[in-house]
């Protein structure tokens, strides 16, 4: 599948403390911004997520920016725990991974563009 759109993160009060939202069937509420630093969501869908999921921004120099993506969550329950292994997980990653390579494409000068396992194709196909 050559569409690489995925759906859109929105909160309806913005990005903001205490915001909720997400994307899909994925809701947070946002738990903890530090400036231009962290923003730090709480899962609240699916049912039996229990955890966070985080974005971090290290200035390492005038040049340099790494940023960190971290899930940091336990399921509970044989569906939701399905729902992560089979499915969510490897959704999620392919997600991460086009929109780092967005990023990076905003500054260097050969395209980067990771490719999808043949089960994230399959999985977009049959949820399609």
């Amino acid at each position: 599948m050559a569409d690489r759109n995925w759906p859109a993160m929105r909160f309806r009060e913005g990005l903001m403390l205490g915001a909720k939202g997400g994307h899909g069937p994925i809701k947070y509420i946002v738990k903890r911004i530090v400036d231009d630093q962290l923003v730090e969501f709480q899962f609240t869908s699916p049912n039996n997520f229990d955890g966070i999921h985080k974005l971090e921004f290290f200035e390492e120099n005038d040049s340099n920016t790494t940023i960190r993506h971290t899930i940091d969550m336990e399921t509970r329950g044989v569906l939701a725990t399905l729902q992560w292994l089979v499915a969510i997980k490897h959704l999620h990653d392919a997600l991460i991974e086009d929109a780092f390579d967005k990023v990076e494409n905003l500054f260097n000068s050969t395209p980067k563009k990771t490719r999808w396992s043949s089960w994230v194709k399959t999985l977009r196909w049959l949820l399609g």
